[in-house]
């Protein structure tokens, strides 16, 4: 759907989506790309949107290509001109791998992409220049005059339309060229001006447009219409407007007070807000909570430009990046002392929060990128988002340099983290090592704690569990010295947590027990962690009911924080316990939902964990017919992160789902790559047969085993022999027998 800034083109857009959702089996999402900035992030914007945690660095648009192939819904990408070349690339690998997929976009140009069907939304219609202008009856029931009919008794309810007022109405929707956006806006000085007035102004802001040829008509006609609005406002106004341009995905009014009032004594803008409310330059935003405000996109492009030209941008965007880093640092009024509310808070702020960061990089002010980085750690972590943490330490580490300092410290150490959990683990010890060793020359104890453990991490899940306590040994003394609770939770967490993977049971229990006494008095996620251990030592030692009652709370408690990716580990070990109590079409659920969730997130299971995991989906294999598995499992595959626990919580798995889940479809590629799978080729083999890159038929590969939830290729082989003895009832559908 295409067409100008301001014609319509998202409200026709969602109005079409409500209509089509109840048809398809997923419903509807709705993808808000104005606030993408970069090409290559629109693949991760869009995993974003739809809550899929994140996407690795190496293939975003794998995770969401796997997550809409079984799916039927339709997509609205809303605001796309901006990013044409990667999102036509995206939309057509999308396309071409998910058959029951539908997309409805909006942008101001074609796409371009194969199959396209353009829907060019022109403005509404406008009177004509005859007789009808005398005419009031007919005149009312123009499009154009309607709308502004509308708008207009919303701001004056006094306001009235007759034979007296219909002639400049007419005129003033002609020279707006019937644009539903700039109409609106002219519409809302009816409060102050008659509909006479408004049009003779306009006749004279239209005498002052720009050269004409210099931007397409209706875009003068917008700015046109954006100018006068700008011009009937005082400088206050006129300030305030601009300065809130700096704001990405809305404000409330305590922010733009903080960012916008900069000025010593400056009075209280609410009423200069309220004014631009008023004037629909700023709009209520209905779909957010609390009191929120933002401006439609053609206004919001608009007041950056009149910022841009001002003399306060750099003044505006510092204070709004130290308004952001304050709030999410706790530093602020705004800050929420309880772990869920900040997390809370950081999702509801997440686009401004970039945009200040942002800021900070292109500014390159050290405190401001490393304190934000700090900040958002935790954040990232916990939602896995583990790809936007990577990329903008990445970005800090070069900007701090290669001296050494605390700044650097950190930021190794964040990235450390951060590789661990995608198993980049001998490039995620070298940098824990190197901040450990710059942590002990400045004396920051806390940071050398976390470095080593960190390093400790990284041996446990190389399943070196001597290493692992030694590295958690080494760091004893200080955990005891500083005696805080966090610290000692996380401490005999830890290592409850390698005793487990080495088999001492007792020795967990104890270390796990120690570390839940003293995170009790506070939410914390860990705690979750915790639970999760716990359940699992449970599940070991043979006691289901106690370990289901651990894993349960441990996933309350993770979901009621925001922690999703430790939420998927409760899921995972929820699947273990219910297939330890023989409910297996539940358990190949659940496993497939876990494995479908940590892939979005690139979160790398650790050897033991693994191989756990194997022998678990081998049992699962040989309890349930293969048919049986099959829809369990590709059931499970579109399951999100709530509606896998409520399944896991005893849910039911169908009616989550939405329905019955059909057979796994492979398409005629994945067939064909299997049946050549089944011959014994491998990945290279392949790709010479199929003139294919081997990285392609890899991760064709993956796919297979992701779609069939098998582990190996001899398990696909198998699974085509099968396929092929029982014969197929469909062209398109491999059916084991």
């Amino acid at each position: 759907m295409s067409g100008t800034g301001g014609v319509g083109k998202t409200s026709l857009a969602l109005e079409v989506a409500r209509l089509v959702e109840p048809t398809m089996a997923d419903g509807a999402a709705f993808i808000q790309l104005e606030l993408v900035r970069e090409a290559d992030a629109v693949a991760l914007a869009c995993c974003n949107a739809l809550e899929l945690l994140d996407a690795s660095d190496r293939d975003p648009a794998k995770v969401l290509t796997d997550y809409l192939a079984p799916r039927q819904m339709v997509l609205l990408l809303d605001n796309c001109e901006h990013l044409l070349p990667e999102l036509t690339r995206l939309i057509d690998r999308l396309l071409d791998r998910c058959p029951d997929l539908r997309l409805l976009a909006t942008s101001r140009a074609p796409l371009r992409v194969h199959g396209e069907a353009l829907i060019g939304l022109p403005p509404i219609g406008v009177p004509a220049e005859d007789g009808s202008v005398n005419q009031t009856g007919v005149l009312q029931h123009a499009p154009a005059v309607e709308l502004f009919v509308e708008r207009a008794r919303a701001a004056n309810p006094a306001f009235s339309f007759d034979e007296g007022s219909a002639p400049a109405i007419a005129s003033i929707c002609r020279r707006l060229d019937g644009l539903p956006l700039a109409i609106e806006l002219v519409a809302a000085q009816v409060a102050a001006l008659s509909p006479a007035e408004i049009d003779e102004r306009l006749s004279r802001q239209a005498e002052l447009a720009p050269i004409p040829g210099a931007r397409p008509a209706r875009q003068q006609t917008m700015e046109a219409a954006l100018d006068w609005s700008y011009d009937r406002l005082d400088e206050r106004a006129q300030v305030l407007f601009r300065q809130l341009a700096v704001f990405a995905g809305g404000w409330t009014l305590q922010a733009a007070e903080r960012v916008c009032s900069v000025e010593e004594n400056r009075p209280s803008i609410t009423p200069t807000l309220v004014a631009l409310v008023e004037h629909s330059l700023v709009v209520r935003d209905g779909a957010a909570e609390g009191n929120r405000f933002r401006m439609l996109t053609p206004v919001a492009e608009y007041a950056a430009r009149r910022l841009a030209e001002s003399q306060e941008l750099a003044q505006v965007s510092l204070a709004h990046a130290q308004y952001y880093l304050a709030m999410i640092s706790g530093g602020s009024p705004d800050w929420k002392p309880d772990e869920a509310g900040q997390l809370a808070l950081i999702a509801t702020e997440y686009e401004n929060c970039l945009a200040a960061m942002r800021f900070a990089e292109g500014t390159r002010i050290v405190p401001l990128v490393v304190g934000f980085n700090v900040a958002m750690l935790r954040f990232w972590g916990a939602r896995g988002q583990l790809h936007s943490g990577v990329r903008r330490l990445e970005a800090a580490l070069a900007i701090v340099g290669d001296a050494s300092s605390p700044e650097r410290a950190f930021v190794l150490g964040g990235l450390a983290y951060y590789g661990r959990l995608l198993g980049e683990h001998e490039r995620a010890r070298t940098r824990a090592e190197e901040a450990e060793r710059i942590f002990e020359a400045v004396g920051d104890a806390r940071g050398r704690l976390t470095a080593i453990g960190i390093l400790g991490d990284i041996a446990a899940d190389l399943a070196d569990y001597d290493e692992a306590l030694a590295q958690y040994e080494r760091v004893r003394p200080l955990v005891e010295a500083a005696g805080a609770d966090l610290g000692l939770g996380l401490w005999h967490g830890n290592v409850g947590d390698i005793h487990r993977r080495r088999g001492d049971l007792e020795a967990a229990r104890h270390a796990l027990e120690v570390a839940r006494g003293h995170l009790s008095t506070g939410p914390s996620w860990y705690l979750g962690r915790v639970l999760v251990n716990l359940g699992l030592v449970a599940r070991q030692a043979g006691d289901l009911r106690r370990a289901a009652e651990l894993l349960e709370a441990a996933l309350a408690h993770t979901l009621r924080l925001g922690a999703r990716l430790q939420a998927i580990g409760c899921l995972e070990a929820l699947a273990g316990v219910t297939l330890a109590r023989a409910d297996h079409g539940r358990a190949a659920t659940l496993f497939a939902a876990a494995t479908a969730l940590r892939d979005a997130a690139a979160w790398q299971r650790p050897a033991h964990d693994r191989a756990q995991l194997a022998r678990d989906l081998d049992r699962l294999r040989g309890a349930l017919p293969p048919k049986q598995f099959e829809a369990s499992w590709a059931r499970g595959l579109r399951l999100s992160l709530e509606q896998a626990a409520a399944v896991a919580t005893g849910g039911d798995a169908e009616a989550a789902a939405g329905g019955s889940a059909a057979p796994v479809l492979l398409t005629p590629r994945e067939r064909e790559i299997a049946e050549l799978v089944a011959e014994g080729l491998t990945n290279r083999q392949i790709a010479g047969r199929l003139f294919i890159s081997p990285g392609t038929a890899r991760i064709h590969v993956e796919r297979i085993l992701g779609k069939l939830g098998l582990t190996s290729r001899v398990q696909i082989a198998t699974w085509i022999v099968k396929g092929h003895t029982a014969g197929r009832a469909d062209e398109d559908t491999v059916r084991p027998a």
